[in-house]
Order: C-alpha cells, then structure tokens, then sequence
C-alpha cells in the first residue's frame, strides 16, 4: 500500500509541476517584452514634466537631438554612472520620449519626434495660441480658439 501512495504522490507532484511550467509559457506568449515597452498610455502632461525635471534627463535629451547614440556614447558624454544611466533610459523609453533599438549587443536610443511634437502643441496651447491638442491617436482633446 506504501508504494502506491508514494506512486500517485509522485504523478500528484509532476501533474502540479507540468501545469505550473504551462501556465508560465502562456504568460510568456502572452505578454512579450516588447509589445510592454511599446504599450503606453496617452500624453500626460504632468509626467512629462516630472520626468523633465531632472538634469541628467535634459542633457541626454540634449545628446540624442544632435544624433542617434549607443548606450557607450551617452554615457561618455553625459559623465554618470551605468546603473543611473539605465534608470534614466528606462524612465524615458517608457514615457515614449526617447525610442530604442537593439543591434548586436548594443542599444540605440533616439528622439520620439512624434512624442516631443505633442508636448510642444501642449504648451503652444497653453501659450494661448489657437490650435489642438492631441492625443496619441491623433484625435483632437482640447482646442484654443
């Protein structure tokens, strides 16, 4: 009677097992790396400019204007840590200020023009000028008369 108890224990755990390794699977093909980095929400004007605030930010903004740069360049020129050089990246990618692109082993990171475009329509109509704000979308959200 040992035997068999210690037998069905055993397919008990390897069926828990193999369904804990499928769920993981379908959460992986599920959710990609790459469809999370690229999903955003809309413009939000009040973290952008929270994320603006930092220095740091402003003079990789100000590199990456001038041109496309690997991770290496900005880090040479902008003179912080790799670690805080990351977080800044990651902060900035995932606002859609900043675009990147693997090649090899390194990344590129480049201006969202389209991105930039809409927090300057942002402020033009805060200016008070006439025009639109909009969204990520391009349907209009607010608009100056």
């Amino acid at each position: 009677m040992k035997n068999k108890e210690k037998k069905k224990a055993k397919a008990k755990a390897k069926k828990k097992a193999a369904g804990w390794k499928e769920k993981k699977e379908k959460q992986k093909k599920s959710t990609p790396k790459e469809k999370q980095r690229t999903e955003r929400p809309a413009f939000a004007p009040a973290q952008w400019f929270q994320i603006l605030s930092d220095e740091s930010r402003i003079q990789i903004l100000e590199r990456l204007r001038e041109k496309e740069q690997c991770g290496l360049e900005l880090l040479e020129s902008v003179k912080i840590a790799q670690s805080t050089l990351s977080h800044h990246m990651k902060v900035l990618c995932g606002a859609g200020i900043v675009r990147c692109r693997k090649q090899g082993k390194k990344i590129y990171y480049s201006l969202n023009r389209e991105e930039i475009g809409r927090a300057a329509e942002y402020l033009r109509f805060l200016e008070g000028k006439k025009g639109k704000v909009k969204d990520e979308n391009g349907k209009s959200e607010r608009t100056r008369e």
